[in-house]
């Protein structure tokens, strides 16, 4: 038992009936499942960034807590029991976990890498990081009506990645990618990546990582990595 479990609903309220139907009254993703099973997820520290109203932290084991942008759906889940910290990834103080957990919150972030960076410092050594995405399906322009191949391209999403971007994206900040699965078994996550594509890449954490020696913020910063925001990337270039 970890502690995260749903409590004080009012059997009364709408609200409270209409949030636990739509987040708590199913079984987690599959590709959740798999993961819980293949690392054991039950049993580690996880933080859940982008938890929403909390509904996966009851699979995940002790000292496990959320982290979510949205300060009423945070403020519900601690208001029934959760251990959730409201606020933005990048900026706030959150304990070290063994492993993070963040389910289709990637497509929305202003920078991935800067995130990136941001679960890198609150796992610990070799901790493992489990990130789905909607994936840019190859058969999209076969069947561009297809909404099943188009998740991606939901409105409110702001990055868009193949199979090739998404691994290379996570692997330059500071990562060693494990596995990228859709957690149904070889074939079916080869037929899968092709048909409707959502996938959990697994990667972990590299101790001791830096940015290469020609990188900007190494240049401008000696070997200390600072946040491109520190270093005048909201200039507009010169002439």
């Amino acid at each position: 038992m970890n502690g995260n479990r749903i409590a004080g609903i009012d059997p009364a309220s709408v609200a409270d009936a209409a949030i636990v139907a739509k987040w708590f009254g199913r079984p987690p993703p599959h590709f959740q499942r798999y993961a819980i099973r293949r690392y054991g997820l039950d049993r580690l520290a996880v933080a859940d960034v982008g938890c929403a109203y909390g509904s996966a932290l009851q699979h995940f084991g002790p000292g496990s807590y959320g982290v979510e942008l949205n300060p009423e759906a945070a403020a519900w889940a601690r208001a029934h029991g959760l251990d959730v910290h409201c606020g933005d990834m990048e900026r706030i103080a959150a304990p070290a976990v063994d492993a993070v957990w963040c389910c289709d919150v990637f497509e929305h972030v202003d920078s991935p890498h800067l995130f990136l960076r941001a679960i890198a410092r609150i796992l610990r050594a070799e901790g493992l990081a489990f990130i789905t995405v909607p994936l840019m399906s190859p058969l999209r322009r076969l069947a561009p009506r297809q909404r099943h191949l188009r998740g991606w391209a939901a409105a409110d999403h702001v990055n868009f990645f193949t199979p090739a971007t998404l691994r290379a994206t996570i692997a330059y900040a500071g990562f060693e990618i494990s596995e990228m699965t859709m957690g149904k078994g070889r074939f079916l996550d080869t037929v899968g990546m092709w048909a409707a594509p959502e996938c959990v890449v697994v990667a972990r954490k590299i101790a001791g990582w830096d940015y290469a020696r020609k990188s900007s913020r190494c240049l401008t910063h000696g070997r200390k990595a600072m946040p491109l925001r520190d270093i005048g990337y909201a200039d507009p270039p010169p002439g």
